[in-house]
């Protein structure tokens, strides 16, 4: 049982994400059947070729998702300093 408010949104934070990673692995395995399905009717001969120049699709997702990190790493960063510069002097942090 959660005791502190950090307790009970540690506990809430725990539940959300455990949630959405398992609908994450369900909707990965529903789209792994529709990919193999879909194989089935691709033609053998030849094989599919990104134009040259378009960047593989993986790279541009941890391209994006690196920036985004630097970004939410800035915005942690910032929060934390507001915090600390609006705490009056003297002000004891309770756990």
């Amino acid at each position: 049982m959660a005791t502190t408010v950090t307790d009970f949104a540690e506990a809430v934070q725990e539940q959300v994400t455990s949630g959405i990673k398992q609908a994450q692995e369900i909707n990965l395995a529903a789209l792994e059947v529709a990919r193999d399905f879909a194989a089935l009717f691709q033609p053998t001969k030849g094989t599919l070729s990104l134009p040259k120049g378009v960047p593989n699709a993986a790279k541009v997702v941890d391209q994006a998702y690196d920036f985004a990190g630097k970004l939410l790493e800035l915005q942690h960063d910032y929060a934390v300093r507001i915090v600390d510069a609006m705490t009056p002097a003297g002000v004891a942090e309770k756990s």
